[in-house]
């Protein structure tokens, strides 16, 4: 039996509530007699996420066999250190030892077909990568192979609405197309003290000058942000039928942990869609929203 509020006391503390929620999530759309689940986490990073999903659900479902692998981009510039598969593979074995994370963690170059059998897995998530993906499509096909008929695809990340940059803590700056204008724009949020240039030169001493060049080619270079459209778009070319269902549970999440209440181990599957599809035009402005795909047809020839 799934529990549905789990104490804080005994339940494996995730690192962030974007973890809890992809795990809430998981354990939602999971069949409650399942005997296995095998989960992909695209853009693993430091594996802190399949860490605690793979913990959470052994507290959650004891009975389930966790086959939960992962896989991270190598040269594309989000994350700083050269070995960090590496690290995340020996976090992961500190953390969980009694699994080959040699064998389920791989590294990835921009472009590179994704090292896993088709129709392998029954559930793909990402936690923040969406908006560093450039080529979108390909990340929506490989995503629709590896994934089982009937399987899910579940992504948390901004869309390109949200007014706040979350990176670097700027209204509006991920909607600059113009280099020349959006260094300009951060050099002068920077003076005006917005932002994150004072702890960083806090930090490291650099110059505004040379802050607002290297964060206006992190924006310019490192992310891609899609509208809604776009990306349900994108989903449903690639043969998914998608939404952005468990989007307001983000929302309450966050009020349950700003007032201390339990966490929620799943969520409401049957819901309104018409609530679902209006919450999306008024919470695509503030921060992440999930997107859920499912690979799933039943009128085909």
């Amino acid at each position: 039996m799934i529990k549905h509020y789990l104490p804080l006391t005994t339940y494996p503390s995730p690192a962030s509530l974007t973890h809890q929620h992809l795990f809430s999530c998981l354990n939602t759309l999971i069949p409650i007699d399942a005997s296995s689940v095998r989960i992909l986490d695209a853009g693993c990073g430091n594996g802190k996420l399949i860490s605690f999903i793979y913990q959470a659900i052994k507290f959650t479902r004891p009975e389930i066999i966790i086959d939960i692998h992962g896989f991270d981009v190598i040269n594309h510039g989000v994350q700083l250190e050269k070995q960090f598969i590496e690290k995340t593979i020996f976090e992961l074995t500190n953390d969980i030892p009694t699994v080959d994370w040699s064998e389920r963690i791989k590294s990835l170059k921009i472009g590179d077909k994704w090292d896993f059998l088709d129709n392998y897995f029954d559930m793909v998530i990402s936690n923040q990568v969406l908006e560093h993906v450039h080529n979108k499509p390909f990340f929506f096909k490989e995503s629709y192979r590896v994934l089982r008929d009937n399987g899910y695809a579940i992504h948390l990340a901004p869309l390109c609405h949200y007014i706040y940059e979350g990176h670097l803590l700027l209204p509006f700056v991920h909607r600059i197309c113009s280099h020349d204008l959006l260094r300009g724009y951060i050099s002068f949020c920077s003076l005006l003290g917005l932002g994150k240039f004072r702890e960083h030169n806090k930090l490291t001493r650099i110059s505004r000058s040379e802050f607002s060049e290297r964060h206006a080619d992190y924006i310019y270079f490192l992310t891609k942000y899609a509208s809604e459209k776009e990306t349900l778009d994108m989903a449903r070319n690639n043969g998914f039928r998608a939404s952005f269902k468990f989007s307001v549970d983000f929302y309450l999440l966050k009020l349950r942990k700003t007032f201390c209440f339990p966490y929620k181990s799943s969520y409401k599957l049957y819901r309104s869609a018409i609530f679902d599809s209006i919450a999306i035009k008024f919470l695509r402005y503030i921060s992440s929203n999930t997107l859920v795909c499912e690979k799933r047809n039943i009128y085909k020839n």
